[in-house]
């Protein structure tokens, strides 16, 4: 299978299971925390290492800027930024994802839901494992014409 169908079918699949999630009742922000659940169990870890996804640090701005450097060299997203790092509270902004898709597909039908975001429930996770800190979707925002989401997290 070639690139861009590859990318095709992990759109639409992850499209489609977020709408028959959004269908069922549940709340974007409890998907994603569920989904970095997930992310977090050590046999997901290991596929994502294996995939060239390891993040690593101890503190927010150090699992931050791993998440980035990370991003940068995987290239699924054309632009990452956290315009905002603390204990409490992390704000990243993703220009030109991959999936952006997912995105378009999800608020075709769901106007006002937050789509499932792969990278957020990465980072998520990857905070929970290094810091035991949970993170929630607390607010987001999708711009169409610049194809960029933003999305605020907050931890506990």
């Amino acid at each position: 299978m070639e690139y861009k169908e590859l990318l095709d079918v992990s759109n639409f699949t992850i499209a489609a299971l977020t709408r028959s999630i959004y269908r069922m009742g549940l709340s974007g922000e409890l998907i994603n925390t569920q989904v970095a659940d997930e992310y977090a169990a050590d046999d997901i870890i290991q596929m994502l290492v294996h995939s060239g996804l390891k993040i690593e640090g101890s503190t927010p701005e150090e699992l931050t800027q791993s998440f980035l450097e990370t991003m940068n060299k995987l290239g699924a997203v054309g632009k990452v930024e956290f315009p905002d790092v603390s204990d409490t509270e992390v704000t990243v902004t993703l220009k030109d994802c991959v999936m952006n898709t997912v995105v378009s597909l999800t608020k075709a039908s769901h106007p006002d839901a937050i789509p499932v975001c792969a990278w957020m429930s990465i980072l998520s996770a990857s905070m929970l494992k290094s810091t035991g800190k949970v993170m929630t979707v607390s607010d987001y925002s999708w711009d169409a014409g610049s194809n960029t989401c933003k999305f605020k997290l907050t931890m506990e």
